[in-house]
């Protein structure tokens, strides 16, 4: 593994960044995983950052980022706080670590993929200094979808009614029953945020399946910087009716900056895994790298 550093950005927000002890790094890759996610939970990031390391000759560092709602405090936040904490981590480290000329990739995993079309295309006013300079989607799934299809005690709509309720009574940071954990992963989770993460139409949902042109024209639409998305194969979470090939190329003809390494991997599962297929993260860093030297080099 290579050397780390570990800073705080902004107030008790923290992250880890992976670099070549030899070099001080130009750029970055940030890292923000989904839900339940910290450091190191995705099994691939140590040695994505090794080969970004490595075969970028250390002008490019990979940082993971710890923000309120990694682990368990997704389930009183929003997609909107975790983009604004994530643009203090961006301009940290253009004023830190590198310069205002910097590249930043933002690479979120799953409903870090979210978070990352939150930045891309919400209403935020950000600085300069905490612009994006390009994007990757791993596992871009859909919550609801992922939701309504592993929800096998059909919990789902009895929550969401009893979060429409509270929501409608003013009440949308009041925390939902006990029994709403098997459905959060066991996070505390608020009537607005279950609501968001599962309801259709909800905020936080780019990539259901069944959105219209209208709807992707204003999110996908919204991305102006070079995007690179990748899909497994086998990620679990996707329900079988979802055709992500489809899918991927109705994205793709909005997004202005579409890459063509954009794929879906063969044996790859939703974290790639142990339970992946040999080589699946061979190719997930291979499109990672690639993505960087042809877009910002």
């Amino acid at each position: 593994m290579n050397p780390v550093s570990i800073y705080k950005y902004y107030k008790n927000l923290t992250a880890i960044e992976f670099s070549d002890s030899a070099n001080t790094p130009e750029n970055f890759v940030v890292f923000i995983g989904g839900l339940t996610d910290g450091f190191l939970t995705v099994p691939y990031v140590p040695l994505l950052a090794k080969e970004i390391c490595g075969q970028l000759h250390g002008r490019w560092a990979l940082v993971q980022a710890l923000i309120s709602s990694s682990y368990l405090g997704f389930g009183t936040g929003s997609l909107s706080r975790d983009a604004e904490e994530l643009s203090k981590l961006v301009a940290y480290l253009r004023k830190q670590r590198g310069s205002d000329s910097s590249k930043i990739v933002l690479m979120g995993h799953s409903t870090g993929c979210q978070d990352t079309m939150e930045y891309l295309t919400g209403t935020h006013e950000f600085e300069h200094i905490s612009r994006l300079d390009g994007a990757i989607l791993q596992a871009p799934i859909s919550d609801v979808e992922a939701c309504e299809y592993l929800d096998t005690e059909k919990q789902l709509p009895g929550l969401l009614a009893i979060a429409e309720k509270l929501i409608g009574e003013g009440k949308s940071e009041e925390l939902l029953p006990v029994s709403s954990f098997d459905l959060t992963f066991g996070a505390p989770t608020t009537a607005y945020r279950f609501h968001s993460m599962y309801s259709r139409n909800g905020d936080d949902d780019f990539f259901l399946s069944y959105l219209n042109d209208s709807v992707l024209e204003k999110t996908f639409g919204k991305v102006k910087v070079p995007l690179l998305a990748l899909q497994g194969s086998k990620d679990g979470a996707v329900p079988p009716y979802v055709d992500m090939a489809t899918l991927m190329n109705r994205w793709r003809k909005f997004a202005e900056r579409w890459s063509s390494l954009s794929c879906i991997i063969l044996g790859a599962d939703h974290n790639l895994s142990e339970d992946s297929d040999a080589g699946a993260v061979d190719i997930l860093i291979e499109k990672v790298i690639s993505f960087i030297k042809k877009e910002f080099q």
